[in-house]
Formats: structure tokens, sequence, C-alpha cells
């Protein structure tokens, strides 16, 4: 599913319907090769959004749309395009699912900032990932917010984990340049390792080279994604929340770990709160709550079945298409 899953799309029939929605996407690439937030909020809703009647697609200049949306893209290019469409009629929404309001040296460069305020002054509507980020956009958008959850393919996770006995491989997935935030529970981890014989189970894009305590590294393969989530027992979220950026993240950093059965061990990020993730604030909290998942087992099964009963209900592709 790479290249097809493209080339499928450009060449799909589509007639001329204003009724028709149009995605824009930051860059064009396949479905395994695609930013995370490209194949969660694009190209994972078409197939039940057209399920539901609603003809979705990825935008083509050469066809009418009534509604065009930018998916996280708000270049000055885009900007121009949302400008030409909204002069023929198109309704024109911007999904966004980070906060670039707020200024981050690392990931949002005042280059990103000016742009998203002029991008903001240029569409009809917004589509953020979280309730934070509705409130966060809020300040500076007047027009209407929707808050639309990155959803989540259940169906790629047909069996959940079975655990048994101690859990000792703890779980990190996701990009490498921010697996930096375990430096936050680093002492715990070296004190479960003395303790527990603990390793870390890397997924990423690239080995994050962690030494602390003994890791291990998967390359990141959306195809086989459950296989790998599986080679974990508890999946590690930890976020510095002192980064104003931190707090707008969706939940999808744990809802995949949710629907492969795995319980999560996380800082308070705000989507977090309301699932079965087990939410730690200090070292105390996450030095607890870690020495009780790798001990027990059920506890870890029976958080696991929570976290895949709530992933089911509230972030299937279906349920939030």
């Amino acid at each position: 599913m790479t290249t097809s899953f493209l080339l499928r799309e450009l060449l799909r029939p589509s007639f001329f319907k204003t009724d028709r929605v149009g995605w824009v996407l930051p860059r064009l690439r396949a479905y395994g090769a695609a930013d995370a937030s490209t194949r969660l909020r694009a190209y994972d809703l078409w197939a039940p959004l057209n399920g539901l009647g609603v003809h979705a697609e990825l935008y083509r200049p050469f066809l009418r749309y009534g509604t065009v949306v930018f998916q996280k893209c708000f270049a000055p290019e885009h900007l121009r395009l949302a400008k030409a469409l909204k002069r023929d009629g198109v309704r024109v929404l911007l999904d966004i699912n980070v906060n670039y309001l707020e200024l981050d040296e690392q990931f949002v460069p005042r280059s990103h900032h000016e742009d998203m305020k002029r991008m903001l002054a240029a569409v009809d509507g917004l589509i953020v990932a979280s309730d934070h980020l509705a409130r966060a956009y809020a300040a500076a958008f007047t027009g209407p917010i929707f808050m639309v959850e990155d959803p989540l393919k259940l169906a790629d996770f047909p069996r959940p984990k079975t655990h048994a006995g101690k859990g000792t491989r703890l779980l990190y997935c996701g990009y490498a340049v921010k697996a930096a935030e375990l430096e936050l529970i680093t002492p715990v981890l070296r004190r479960l390792h003395a303790r527990h014989g603990l390793t870390l189970v890397f997924v990423c894009d690239k080995d994050p080279r962690f030494s602390a305590i003994p890791a291990e590294f998967h390359p990141y393969r959306q195809d086989g994604l459950a296989r790998l989530l599986s080679l974990g027992d508890v999946k590690l979220a930890p976020r510095d929340l002192s980064r104003p950026y931190n707090l707008g993240h969706s939940a999808a950093m744990i809802a995949g770990p949710m629907a492969a059965g795995l319980p999560v061990a996380a800082s308070p990020v705000p989507s977090y709160r309301g699932t079965p993730a087990s939410l730690c604030e200090t070292e105390a909290q996450w030095e607890e709550t870690l020495e009780r998942l790798i001990l027990d087992p059920a506890l870890r099964a029976e958080l696991g079945a929570r976290g895949r009963e709530h992933a089911a209900r509230h972030w299937d592709a279906p349920v939030i298409a």
C-alpha cells in the first residue's frame, strides 16, 4: 500500500459535483511514507467518509469543489490557493493538529508562526485535534472551530497484546526527535532497571540512541505497526508540559498502543484526560505506576482491555468520519 494508494486516488473517477471535498496536503507522499498527521487526518478518513456519502478525495486543481481542506499546510503558496478558491466561492477549511500560535524554538519557528496568522485570516473555519487547541486558536480566530480527534484504524490491530509474567519491556513509539523527553523520567527508568532488568523498545523513524538503560530499536513500519507495538509491555508517553506547544497534542501518541492492548503511562497532556491512560506528574508517581504495571500482568491486561475498548468507541476511523 505505497504508490498504489496515491495512484488509485489520482485515477479514481470523479464527477463534477459541488459537494465534493478536496484535501490539500503539505507534501504528496505514498501512504507508508506520509507524515503521521497526513495519514491520520486525510488518507485514513477518505474511505469511511465516502462510505457515509461525503465525496472526499485528494484535491485536484482541474475539478470543482464545494469545500477544500488544507491539512496542516499554510505556507505562502497554500495561502495564495486558499484565497483563489474563496474568490471562486469555495468553502476553505484549515485542519491543524499543532499549536502554531506559540513560538517554540524546536517545532514552531517564527516563519511558521507568521504564516499561520496570515492563513487564519483567509480561511472560513478551523478543524483542530484537541479541545486545548480549540481554546488556543479561539483567541486568534473568530470563525467556527470544530474539534475532530485524530483517528486510528482499529482493523489494523486484530489481536490485543497477551500479558503474562513481569512486564520488563517498556515501549516508546513516535518520532525519534521527541524521544528526548524520556530524559524527564530517566532517573526512574534507571532505578527500575536496577530492580527489574528493564529494556526499552523504540519504534521510531530512526534510532534515538538512548543509552540510560538497555534499549533496542525497530524501524517504524505502518503496515507492521500492531506487531511492533506488541513487542512492548507498557507504553511510555512522557511530555514536557512546561512547553505550551506540548499541551495541544492530540491523543494519537497513546491511541495506537491502546488499540494494541497495551497499558499506557503518560504525562497529563490535556487530551489524555478521560482515557484509561495512567497519568503521572511526579517522579514518584511515574515510579509507583510503572512498578505496579511491571509486576502485575493482570493489571496490564485490564488496562489494556479498557484502552482497546476506549479506542474502538472514540478513535476508530469510521467513528471519527
